[in-house]
């Protein structure tokens, strides 16, 4: 059996959608992906190597660009709060895509791996309820982008 830095190698030179088809190799294999030491050696390896880089566009859908191709924009049809259009990119970091189709149905999202978690917006009623709902949310995705 190959050693557990090896595959690691050569599991980080890989985008992330490959990576993911390697998770149903095995038990061990898909602890070690899973694992939040390989998922920061593989954003780290992709920070530093400027690989694995997407852009996100927004018009009235949201669309994700290959950066090293850029040849076309794939509309993203698939995020938890796709409704046919109206969806706004509050901001990204790291993969996750910050979410908004209305005041109180936002969403963290990751484009590789589809996954996503809804956002729990209280009901308040502030005299500036614009500027401190965006407050709020931005809170709520530093909070979760940070863990």
């Amino acid at each position: 059996m190959f050693s557990v830095p090896f595959i690691t190698d050569i599991l980080l030179q890989l985008p992330v959608k490959s990576v993911l088809r390697f998770r149903s190799l095995s038990k061990p294999i898909c602890s070690l992906i899973d694992g939040p030491d390989f998922i920061n050696l593989h954003l780290n390896h992709s920070i530093t190597t400027k690989s694995n880089h997407s852009i996100i566009l927004k018009e009235w859908d949201v669309f994700n660009v290959d950066f090293d191709n850029l040849s076309a924009a794939v509309e993203v049809k698939h995020h938890p709060l796709y409704a046919g259009g109206g969806t706004e990119v509050i901001g990204s970091v790291n993969g996750l895509v910050f979410l908004r189709h209305s005041e109180r149905n936002i969403a963290v999202y990751n484009l590789s791996t589809r996954e996503w978690k809804k956002c729990y917006v209280p009901e308040i009623e502030p005299p500036r309820r614009d500027l401190i709902t965006m407050g709020l949310v931005m809170m709520l995705f530093v909070m979760i982008t940070k863990g």
